[in-house]
Order: structure tokens, then C-alpha cells, then sequence
């Protein structure tokens, strides 16, 4: 049983007298024996053709064996003479070598093939006749003269040769019917592919529906519970903390400007009143992290400081300004700025301790994998998903290849059988 007959099922040609329907499983069989007895007839045929032909090849050969024994004439001049007997054995040679390939005459099979044969034959005589053979004429004129003459002879059933084998359309059918056959096998090859693809997807698909089920009854569970809880309490302390930070900033940002005139003061006056000028740049760039670095007291006796050298007048401060600028130091000074920092400094530690705990949760670890496993799996759904639109273009563009190559073959078998066919494919 043949390709399509797996393909597509064996049954016999309907042959009706208007039309012709093949299945494609058949086809083969009904070439190689279209092909075979057109060779024979066309073989038969050309018999007498065929004969005239090697007639003409045998004539060919002895001449050119005649005057491989003939000599040179006497009469010829010398230098000629010399030119002559060197090429000779070469223009044997060319002829001999020139006909070889058609000295046994075709087989059935091989009708077209021999022709080309002859013709690169012919085109070989004429070669060696024009080149090694240039000076022979003067020695060998009559000879060949002959060759040039069965060589022309040759040249005519040659072309009788080529009317009788004519244009071979079946030739051209078989042609466009090997090309469907590779795109049928193609096509096979597409939809097996397309098949795995689809089964790979149902089982990631699969896979991804029993790790959502997974991830979701984790959120039933009591440490899940305990985890929320946990995240709950640290966007709180995030929050608090947040709230100490403004507070602080809000309270110590307003001071920058006595800072900065204090920082001079003291840079001009020579004494820092146990305060250097890189602690007051540091209030002044980072009050927070000022805050929280150094000790209460000591902001405290910044502002002590600041608000004695206001009283004096040492900073240069208007009169008007320095209501206003003792009043926000009083009230950083009447804050319990102590206890903001313990509170803040307690809230970073409980920070630290819920975020390791949340971190290290075998819970969230748990979802973390399941997370990443999913996000994996989509991806691969995803890159599956294309590989399968790109099969299915192929399809599609394979699809309308093999309905145009089918239509051409039901074009020339049915000018072949002068009958309308057509082509059924499943």
C-alpha cells in the first residue's frame, strides 16, 4: 500500500463518460502506468529513427578508425605534414570519446535521456571537427567530408527524434505531483506537531489549575491567618513610624535657618560651646538621622545656645524674627523628644523582628513557590500559544498551496484525458 493509500483509504477510479474522479492514493499507479505505455509507444515508434541513428554513429566511428590508418600524403609540405600527424591521434581520440556514450543506442526507459546524449554528441563532433580537426581537411578531405555529412544526417533524425518524444506532460504531472505528496507529508508533520502542542498545553494547563487550587487553600489556612496578621501589624509600625519622621522633620526643619546663622557665628567667634560645626551641618542636612544618632540632651543644648546668642543679638536676627524663632525652639524644647526617639527606635525594632518573621514564614515561602511555579508555567502556556498560531499559518498558507497545485493537476490531466477530472484529496 502506497502513501496515500494509508492516507486516505484505497478505492477504485470512477470512470464516467463526461469526467474522470480520482482519489489521490491512486494517482501514482495511474502515472507509472501512463508514463510506461507512453516509453513503449513512443519506443516503437521510434525504431526506425532509432536504427537510421545508429547507422549513422557506426559510419561515424569507421571513418575516423579509416583514417587513423591512413597516412599522410607525400605531397603535403612538410611543415603542414609535421602539424597534421600531431593532431591526428588527438582528433581520433575527440571523435571516438564523442560517440560513446550513444554507440549502444537507448533503452525503452531511456528514450529522452539518449537525446540529450546525442545532442551533447553532436555538439562534441562539431568541437573536435573546428579544433583538432582544422587541419585534416588538407590531408583528409574526403573523409571528412563524410563525417561532416552523417554528422549533418545525425543532426536531422535527432530533431525527428525530439517531434516524436515532443512535450512530455506527463512529465510535468509528475512533477506537481510529488510536490503535493511533500506538502501532504508536510501538512502530516504540521498537525502531528500541533498535537503535541495541544497535549503539552492540557497538561501545563493542568499543572497550573491544581497549583492555583493549592495557592488558594493555603489562604484557608491558620498560618496564613497568623501571616496577614503579622503584615497587618508591620504596615502599622511602617505607619507610625512614618508619622514620628514627619513630626521630627516638621519640628527640626524650621530651625535650618537659625542653624546656619549659628554655624557662622560660631565659625566667626571662634568658640563652638562644646558643639562642632560638623554636628550643626549634619542638623542642618539630616535631621532625622541627627535625631536619632545623638543624644536629647544635647540637641537641647544646641538650642540653649542658639537661643542665648538670639538674646544677645550675636545672630544677627531682626528684631521681629526673633519672636518667632525663640518660639519654634521652646517648642522643640518643651517636646519630649526623649520619648519619641524611644518609641521610634522601639518601632524599628519591632520592624525588624515581624519583617524576619514574615520573611522566614514557611507560609510565604510556600506561596512564593507556588507564585513562581505559575509564573513559569505561563510562560511556557504563552510560548506554546505562538508555537501553535505559527503552525496554524503554516497550515493556512500549506492549505491554499495544495488546493492551487490541485487544481493544476485536474487542468492537465483533464487536457491529458480531454475529460474533465477531478482530484478528491480525502
Amino acid at each position: 500500500m502506497n502513501f496515500f493509500d494509508k492516507l486516505f483509504g484505497k478505492q477504485k477510479i470512477v470512470t464516467r463518460e463526461e469526467s474522470i474522479k480520482f482519489r489521490l492514493s491512486e494517482l501514482d499507479d495511474w502515472l507509472r502506468d501512463k508514463v510506461d505505455e507512453r516509453k513503449k509507444r513512443i519506443y516503437k515508434e521510434a525504431a526506425p529513427i532509432l536504427g537510421e541513428i545508429s547507422k549513422g554513429i557506426k559510419n561515424i566511428k569507421n571513418l575516423a578508425l579509416e583514417i587513423d590508418d591512413l597516412e599522410c600524403p607525400n605531397e603535403i609540405p612538410e611543415r603542414v605534414r609535421k602539424v597534421i600527424i600531431t593532431s591526428k591521434p588527438a582528433f581520433i581520440r575527440g571523435i571516438l570519446d564523442a560517440i560513446k556514450d550513444v554507440e549502444e543506442g537507448p533503452r525503452e526507459e531511456d528514450l529522452e535521456e539518449f537525446n540529450g546524449k546525442l545532442q551533447n554528441a553532436l555538439s562534441t563532433l562539431l568541437k573536435v571537427s573546428i579544433g583538432k580537426g582544422r587541419y585534416l581537411p588538407l590531408a583528409f578531405g574526403e573523409e571528412l567530408e563524410r563525417i561532416k555529412r552523417e554528422s549533418k544526417y545525425l543532426f536531422e533524425k535527432k530533431k525527428e527524434l525530439e517531434e516524436l518524444i515532443g512535450d512530455n506532460e506527463l512529465k510535468y504531472i509528475e512533477k506537481d505531483f510529488e510536490i503535493l505528496k511533500e506538502r501532504f507529508l508536510l501538512l502530516s508533520s504540521l498537525d502531528r506537531e500541533s498535537m503535541k502542542f495541544a497535549d503539552e498545553l492540557g497538561k501545563l494547563k493542568s499543572e497550573r489549575e491544581r497549583l492555583q487550587s493549592e495557592y488558594k487553600g493555603i489562604d484557608q489556612t491558620e498560618g496564613f491567618k497568623d501571616l496577614l496578621e503579622k503584615e497587618h501589624r508591620l504596615r502599622e509600625i511602617k505607619e507610625k513610624m512614618r508619622g514620628i519622621e514627619n513630626y521630627i522633620y516638621n519640628l527640626l526643619t524650621p530651625l535650618k535657618r537659625p542653624l546656619r546663622r549659628f554655624r557662622r557665628f560660631i565659625q566667626e567667634k571662634g568658640t563652638s560651646e562644646g558643639i562642632s560645626i560638623r554636628e550643626i551641618e549634619d542638623y542642618i542636612q539630616n535631621p532625622m538621622g541627627m535625631f536619632l544618632s545623638v543624644k536629647c540632651r544635647d540637641i537641647n543644648l544646641l538650642l540653649e545656645g542658639i537661643k542665648r546668642a538670639i538674646d544677645k543679638g550675636e545672630l544677627g536676627i531682626k528684631e521681629r524674627e526673633k519672636k518667632k524663632t525663640i518660639s519654634k525652639i521652646n517648642s522643640v524644647l518643651s517636646s519630649d523628644l526623649e520619648k519619641l526617639k524611644e518609641d521610634f527606635l522601639f518601632l524599628k525594632k519591632e520592624k525588624e523582628r515581624i519583617s524576619k518573621e514574615i520573611e522566614s514564614s514557611s507560609i510565604l515561602l510556600k506561596k512564593r513557590d507556588l507564585e513562581n511555579r505559575m509564573a513559569r508555567i505561563n510562560r511556557e502556556i504563552a510560548l506554546k500559544d505562538d508555537e501553535r498560531e505559527k503552525i496554524k499559518r503554516k497550515r493556512g498558507k500549506l492549505d491554499g498551496e495544495i488546493e492551487r497545485l490541485k487544481r493544476g493537476l485536474e487542468k492537465r490531466l483533464g487536457e491529458l484525458e480531454n475529460k474533465r477530472v477531478s482530484l478528491e484529496l480525502g
